[in-house]
């Protein structure tokens, strides 16, 4: 084993005197603690989100998913007077009362393209 001494020169000091530290002393074990304690601060102070599984949000209205449609004949709760988000992919179109979509937030639902999402 190679012990080292290390010497260090007091900034205060006129003589110019060198003052020698044992690295194997109390300065290395207080070293050592501090890079213990900031490993220790470092892992209790990291986010849950970093550590584990991001978990599904909370969001504060329910989706809806799988939405279900009636004929636009059937649709008697609706008046001439209500706001409708229509979406259409050429061959299937689709109508989101915006009252309904306001209560939800978002509605997550399937065309022939591929899904899509609405939200008003």
């Amino acid at each position: 084993m190679i012990h080292a001494r290390i010497g260090m020169e007091s900034a205060g000091m006129e003589d110019g005197t060198r003052h020698d530290i044992d690295p194997r002393g109390k300065a290395s074990k207080r070293i050592w603690l501090m890079t213990l304690l900031a490993a220790a601060m470092t892992i209790a102070f990291t986010p849950r989100s970093a550590t584990a599984k991001a978990k599904k949000s909370e969001l504060p209205y329910v989706t809806i998913d799988h939405p279900q449609f009636i004929p636009a004949s059937q649709a008697t709760f609706l008046s001439p007077s209500d706001i409708l988000i229509g979406v259409t992919d050429g061959k299937t179109a689709k109508a989101y009362p915006a009252a309904i979509l306001a209560q939800h937030g978002v509605v997550q639902d399937q065309m022939a393209d591929g899904p899509i999402a609405v939200t008003w």
